[in-house]
C-alpha cells in the first residue's frame, strides 16, 4: 500500500503528487493540465518501504517538494505556474535501517519577516531559506533505537517553537517529540532544544499547536496536551478504540481526533481536556481534516462529507 500525497490548491490551480514521482498542476475550475513533471525521472528513482508519501507545500510563487528516501534525498522548490527549478537542496544525512525515509510534508515556519521552510526526516529536523533553498538551522535527536523508525508525522510550529515528532512502529508508542527554539543558525540541536517527550508520542498522526498548548495522538488513541514551551504535560486520556493515522485540527476553542472507523472525538482546547461530544460517520479514515470557510472537510475511502456549523 503505498502512502499517500495530499493534492493542494489556491483558487485557481491545484498541484498533485504521485507516488510515481509525477507532478501535475491544472486549472482549479476545468480541470486542464497547465504542467507537468516527472520528478523520478529528473531527480533520480525512490528507494523508500511505504511509497513516496510527502505532500507538496504551496507559499507564495512556489511550491515545495521534500523527498527523503533510501535513495535520493532533496528538498525542491519550483515555480508554482511553470514548474520550472527555483532552487534544489541535498538532504542525505547519516541514518541506518528504516530511518532515512520519511513521509512528513514541508510547513512553514513564521517568525518575523523571514518566513522558512521546515522539513523533518532522516533523524533530524532543518530550517531552509524559502528563496534560495540554504540551510539555516538543523537538529538531529530524532532517531529510534529500531530497525523501523522512521518519520511520519510534519513539523508544526507556533510562538516560535518548532515541534518535530518521530515514530517507533511496534515500540509502544516510545517515539520522540521534541520542542526547539526556531531562531537559531547551524546545529541547534543542544542549544535550542526546549524539551522532549519520549513516550506516548505520535506514530503518523501530526500534532497540532493551538492556543499555547500542543496537542498529540497515539496510533492507539492515548490523546495528550503539553504546555508549548515547557512540555509540561496537562492532561492524558484514552480516547474510543483507533488506529489514529489523521492528523489533528484545531479552532473555535476545539480539537478534533479523527479515528480510523470514523469516530470523531471533539475535546476542549483547555487545560480540563473534557470529551464535548463523539461522532460517528461511515467509512475508513486514514486522510486528515481540512478546514476551510467554517466548514470540515472528511475524505473516507469511497465519499467526502463536508459538515457546516
Amino acid at each position: 500500500n503505498a502512502a499517500t500525497p495530499s493534492p493542494i490548491a489556491d483558487e485557481d490551480h491545484v498541484w498533485a503528487f504521485f507516488g510515481t514521482g509525477l507532478l501535475v498542476c491544472l486549472e482549479a475550475k476545468s480541470g486542464r493540465p497547465v504542467w507537468q513533471r516527472d520528478l523520478v525521472k529528473d531527480y533520480g528513482a525512490y528507494d523508500i518501504t511505504f511509497g513516496m508519501g510527502s505532500s507538496p507545500r504551496l507559499w507564495g510563487d512556489q511550491v515545495y517538494i521534500a523527498c527523503m528516501t533510501k535513495g535520493v534525498s532533496y528538498v525542491v522548490a519550483l515555480n508554482k505556474l511553470t514548474g520550472k527549478q527555483v532552487w534544489q537542496s541535498n538532504r542525505k544525512l547519516a541514518a541506518k535501517d528504516d530511518g532515512p525515509d520519511a513521509y512528513s510534508t514541508p510547513t512553514i515556519f513564521q517568525q518575523g519577516q523571514q518566513p522558512s521552510l521546515l522539513v523533518s526526516g532522516s533523524d533530524h529536523i532543518a530550517a531552509y531559506e524559502l528563496k534560495t533553498g540554504k540551510q539555516i538551522w538543523i537538529s538531529s535527536g530524532l532517531a529510534i533505537d529500531s530497525p523501523y523508525g522512521r518519520i511520519i508525522a510534519s513539523p508544526v510550529s507556533a510562538e516560535g517553537v518548532v515541534i518535530a515528532t518521530s515514530a517507533n512502529p511496534g515500540g509502544g508508542g516510545l517515539g520522540h517529540v521534541l520542542a526547539i527554539r526556531g531562531n537559531g543558525q547551524g546545529d541547534i540541536t543542544q542549544s535550542h532544544r526546549l524539551w522532549k517527550m519520549a513516550k506516548t508520542t505520535p506514530d503518523s498522526s501530526t500534532p497540532v499547536c493551538y492556543q499555547g498548548k500542543v496537542y498529540l495522538v497515539t496510533d492507539k488513541g492515548i490523546a495528550s496536551c503539553v504546555e508549548l514551551k515547557s512540555g509540561a504535560l496537562l492532561w492524558q486520556k484514552r480516547l474510543p478504540q483507533g488506529p489514529y493515522h489523521a492528523s489533528l485540527v484545531a479552532g473555535d476553542q476545539r480539537v478534533y481526533f479523527l479515528s480510523i472507523d470514523g469516530t470523531c472525538s471533539v475535546v476542549a482546547a483547555d487545560q480540563t481536556g473534557k470529551t464535548l461530544s463523539t461522532n460517528k460517520l461511515e467509512g475508513t479514515f486514514y486522510a486528515s481534516p481540512a478546514i476551510s470557510g467554517g466548514t470540515i472537510y472528511l475524505r473516507a475511502y469511497q465519499r467526502l462529507i463536508a459538515i457546516g456549523g
